[in-house]
């Protein structure tokens, strides 16, 4: 999952972070180009997700900076505003070209080759979100045929289980595109069931910008009565209008009323309070 997450400036990022607290706290810093020689190797390890930890990287600064004093006769670590200095200089124009470098070009398919390597080592056949981003790296290393068999078991694992009311419909497009949903589920959708909702709700958040909305939202979908159906048709539901989830006034407190014996949501912290409600379980809830 870090490798689809993270990207190659967030990596650098932890790294020159590693780098920034040895500067702070323990006042460690090479001098001069033995500086910028470790800092780019640092980073390109960072890239490859085998960045040292920060007592490791203090270690191997301690042994480059004795050998700098054998061969110089000059100290070789320097703390202070010269570090800070060089830390500037890094972030600001190092850094970017060095992502921008040879050395770093092939770390994001590096990254996700080893996440593959990983799920086909590790991975549950029955787990539905790391299935999808198993064939989502398969599909963009090129190689879809490699997630086949991950998807093949999790059906076969899940008798029954829907693709539609888990996965996005832009991404089981790609599924099929590519012979990876062949097991049934390309089957033609009935207006108003779940699975038909699903996907249109999904359609409707992944137009949330468009629509002017300044943050994704959650699509809404308003229904009307349920059509139980007949004995050979499912029960389906009517859509009267579609939106966006938008924050709404908070939910009072919830918790058992000791005068009623009841579980309820309070209007406010004083009537919690009166019905004998905890003070550690007056929270206010979040709402859409």
């Amino acid at each position: 999952r870090g490798a689809l997450a993270r990207d190659d400036a967030a990596l650098a990022n932890d790294a020159v972070r590693t780098l920034g607290r040895l500067t702070r706290r323990r006042a460690l810093f090479l001098r001069g180009d033995s500086f910028v020689e470790h800092a780019e190797c640092l980073v390109h390890r960072a890239l490859r997700f085998s960045c040292p930890t920060e007592d490791e990287v203090a270690a191997e600064i301690h042994a480059a900076a004795a050998a700098a004093a054998v061969a110089t006769g000059a100290p070789g670590l320097r703390g202070g505003y010269p570090a800070e200095a060089q830390m500037a200089e890094l972030v600001k124009h190092l850094l970017p070209r060095w992502l921008a470098g040879t050395k770093a070009a092939g770390a994001d398919e590096f990254r996700l080759r080893l996440a593959a390597e990983c799920w086909e080592k590790c991975g549950s056949e029955s787990d539905i979100v790391g299935v999808g981003l198993f064939a989502a790296v398969c599909l963009e290393l090129g190689e879809a045929s490699r997630a086949l068999r991950a998807v093949e078991a999790l059906l076969a694992e899940r008798p029954g289980l829907d693709l539609r009311l888990a996965y996005r419909p832009e991404f089981l497009q790609q599924l099929r595109t590519h012979g990876l949903d062949s097991a049934g589920h390309d089957r033609a959708v009935t207006p108003g069931s779940l699975s038909s909702l699903v996907a249109r709700a999904a359609l409707v958040a992944r137009q949330s910008r468009a629509g002017g909305v300044p943050l994704r939202r959650h699509g809404a979908l308003l229904l009307g009565a349920r059509d139980p159906g007949g004995p050979s048709a499912p029960a389906t539901y009517r859509v009267l209008t579609e939106g966006f989830n938008h924050q709404a006034t908070p939910l009072g407190p919830k918790g058992l009323d000791t005068v009623t014996g009841e579980q309820r949501t309070f209007a406010n912290n004083a009537e919690a309070a009166s019905a004998g409600l905890h003070v550690m379980k007056r929270k206010w809830r979040r709402a859409q």
